[in-house]
């Protein structure tokens, strides 16, 4: 579908007069991408995954997008914004207002041109669902459509969650996937173990949605794995069964988050098993290291790739 956008451009002192000046002339959805924001982002858990890029343009000026209709009432609502919103703004001085058009067909399907399969350490091949690889002998292929989740398998902690899955998944019976994203952990899990049962759990339904449809994508039989959405730590999570214990527990997360599902980790794990933590960035691996030794574990193995860390826990 296709959109004339209308692109305001502003000083960060003026969003908030601007945004209620959209609204009152209504306009009631539309998107506000303000860097100065990352102020108070970076003092959060998932800081670590913001780019050092993005922390250097928090100076930058602010922008407002409004997505319109391609046609003549679009361009009546475009006039609108620049002939009575813009100017009643206080900032209106200060303020830009450009149009573009924008086709959603290039958001959905243009980052496919990127996703091409490839080999994960020594025993995965990862494919998107619309091309079909050869694939080397003694290699089991993932086959993914991440759509909107997580985890296509190119991104370093994903990459490394693989590398040791084909480690310790084998001798695994039970096997846990927290934050499963597209289920590309708990689908390797699956293809390399002598038919454990896998768990999967994510809050977000979109993920659970695209996780269960990649689960039947690589032919895992439906009496193998259980995808549940919610938060499997909250003591109301009634409608989340797991298993009273783990062998093997996925948790590429990030860092903060690992560190506050300690005691969780502490509970759902076996005493032989393993819980592989990931989504840590080097400078944040000691932290929590000694974090996790407050709920009994130790560090046992771990990987590093391109700034991330991959860590092996035990009890």
């Amino acid at each position: 579908m296709k959109y004339l956008t209308a692109v305001i451009t502003l000083p960060h002192e003026f969003v908030e007069e601007t945004e209620n000046l959209l609204v009152v002339n209504g306009f009631s959805y539309f998107e506000t991408h303000d860097f100065a924001d990352l102020d108070a982002v970076a003092g959060r858990m998932f800081y670590d995954y913001i780019d050092d890029k993005l922390i250097k343009t928090k100076n930058a000026s602010a922008v407002i997008k409004i997505y319109l209709s391609l046609d003549e009432e679009g361009q009546k609502a475009f006039d609108l914004i620049k002939d009575i919103v813009i100017p009643s703004s206080s900032g209106a001085s200060k303020t830009v207002l450009t149009s573009e058009n924008i086709d959603t067909a290039d958001w959905e399907n243009n980052w496919k041109e990127f996703f091409h399969p490839f080999n994960v350490g020594n025993c995965f091949t990862v494919s998107p669902t619309w091309e079909k690889p050869a694939v080397p002998v003694g290699r089991a292929l993932i086959e993914i459509d991440p759509g909107g989740a997580f985890g296509s398998g190119t991104h370093a902690t994903t990459r490394l969650c693989l590398e040791l899955c084909e480690k310790f998944a084998p001798n695994a019976k039970k096997i846990l996937d927290i934050g499963c994203g597209s289920g590309i952990l708990g689908i390797g899990a699956a293809l390399v173990s002598d038919n454990a049962q896998i768990d999967a759990v994510d809050i977000d339904p979109v993920a659970v949605k695209i996780c269960k449809e990649n689960f039947i994508q690589n032919h895992i039989k439906s009496d193998r794995y259980r995808i549940f959405c919610g938060d499997a730590t909250e003591d109301d999570a009634s409608a989340i069964k797991l298993s009273e214990k783990y062998d093997l527990i996925f948790a590429n997360i990030v860092a903060g988050v690992i560190i506050e599902l300690g005691s969780f980790f502490a509970n759902k794990l076996n005493k032989k098993g393993k819980l592989i933590a990931s989504g840590i960035i080097t400078e944040r691996m000691n932290e929590v290291v000694e974090a996790m030794k407050a709920y009994g574990f130790e560090k046992e193995d771990g990987l590093s790739l391109e700034g991330w860390e991959c860590i092996v826990f035990s009890l």
